[in-house]
């Protein structure tokens, strides 16, 4: 491991003065976890250059590898740097600081490597010159799987148009399992709660997206931005349900269209397996949920169902089961597109009768639960109606609930009618 003592700029990213006000011996050598860490993805050595700020970006989380206070201690300006070949996903971690805390003050530093190994490949560099021979190895004409789409678009901050080609891979294809091994370790850094998937058991789907580019020798070059891992449960009694279990894009190719056409791309290959019931994702962020959510509105409304009038009304099991067939998409998330497109037809041709009408079928829908609750409450002779004992813990619970489903309401609506209208402003 390379470690420069002298410097007092790290890296990559400009010095990090952790000076403060109180100087104690703890503060002077505690470090800030999300400013002291990079990530780099490198083309070539020359990407190791300090200067050289391409495909370079931050963590979004590092309290999965640095704990809960999301600090480092023990040093003072470190910077850690984590280096990733483009093509095959080799690691190399370069550690720099001004100074180590005196282990001999009773006082010992952290141990990055060790804090940073359960999220590191079985193998990986810490020397510069070795990983420098890696990168010259590097097979950048390498591409896993059969191509399911192909697109391109334009990446705004680093001002260039590239060809993104999607692949369905398996992992019994030759090198495939230990590259993903080592491509997803990049995600404990941006998923929370983020895990290692079993890439042996035969219910993984696992889509890439490699990004195409030109080389200086005239060659073409593959190189994966993203992944998606879908994993195929059994329903009783011969079908499956789908769930999408990580859809990963790095940071310098989000917000460029690559994820939705990833989701797309995934839709198209579980709508295509045999006795599929529906699609499910597994704890969705909210950035997730606003991708999916635009993603099948723009295909709900090809279905003429869902089309203004005919949307007007009402959700019937028609729009589930014809949604269904085309997309698998499941209940919930169909009802829940459903009512978006109402709130963006409603925003497009104005009518309060509609609107109000709109708002009462939320209004039920939400507070149906609570409703069931109550019935079964007064069948079992508990409470013949809401008592005025203000003292009766029951009447206590009940108005308690009362009250949060009118709030759970009016969040709710709140919820799609910004949506809709983020939707509505794209759309027309």
């Amino acid at each position: 491991m390379e470690v420069n003592i002298n410097s007092v700029k790290p890296q990559l990213n400009g010095h990090i003065d952790i000076g403060r006000d109180d100087d104690s011996l703890e503060n002077l050598y505690t470090c800030n976890a999300m400013e002291a860490t990079n990530l780099k993805i490198v083309f070539t050595s020359d990407d190791l250059n300090k200067n050289c700020t391409k495909r370079l970006f931050k963590p979004e989380l590092v309290h999965q590898i640095f704990g809960i206070n999301e600090i480092i201690f023990g040093y003072r300006n470190i910077v850690v740097n984590i280096y990733v070949t483009a093509n095959s996903a080799q690691y190399f971690i370069e550690v720099k600081y001004k100074a180590m805390i005196d282990s001999s003050k009773g006082l010992s530093p952290d141990n990055i490597l060790e804090r940073l190994a359960l999220w590191l490949p079985a193998k990986y560099y810490t020397d510069r010159k070795q990983f420098i021979r890696v990168i010259e190895r590097e097979n950048h004409s390498q591409m896993f799987g059969s191509v399911v789409d192909t697109f391109e678009t334009y990446n705004k901050s680093e001002n260039a148009t590239y060809k993104y080609i999607i692949t369905n891979c398996s992992a019994s294809e030759k090198g495939f399992a230990e590259f993903h091994l080592r491509f997803e370790c990049m995600i404990v850094w941006f998923i929370d709660a983020a895990s290692q998937i079993d890439v042996d058991d035969p219910n993984w789907i696992f889509l890439y997206v490699f990004e195409e580019r030109t080389l200086p020798n005239g060659k073409t070059g593959y190189y994966p931005v993203g992944y998606c891992t879908i994993y195929k449960f059994f329903h009783f009694p011969d079908k499956i349900r789908t769930r999408i279990s990580q859809l990963f894009v790095i940071p310098p190719c989000q917000r460029t269209g690559v994820g939705t056409k990833l989701l797309s791309a995934t839709y198209k290959v579980i709508t295509e397996l045999p006795n599929v019931i529906d699609i499910t994702v597994e704890d969705p962020c909210e950035a997730f949920k606003k991708m999916r959510d635009t993603l099948d509105c723009q295909l709900l409304m090809q279905i003429e169902s869902f089309k203004y009038p005919a949307i007007s009304k009402g959700f019937t099991q028609d729009m589930f089961t014809e949604a269904n067939y085309h997309y698998k998409l499941n209940k919930q998330q169909c009802r829940r597109i459903y009512e978006i497109l109402r709130m963006v037809y409603i925003t497009q041709y104005p009518n309060s009768d509609e609107a109000q009408k709109f708002y009462n079928e939320i209004k039920q829908r939400v507070e149906a639960p609570y409703q069931r609750e109550q019935r079964n409450w007064k069948k079992k002779g508990i409470i013949s109606s809401l008592s005025p004992n203000k003292d009766c813990f029951i009447y206590q619970t009940c108005i308690a609930k009362k009250d949060e489903c009118s709030k759970d309401v009016m969040s709710y609506i709140h919820d799609i009618k910004s949506f809709a209208l983020n939707l509505h402003s794209k759309l027309y």
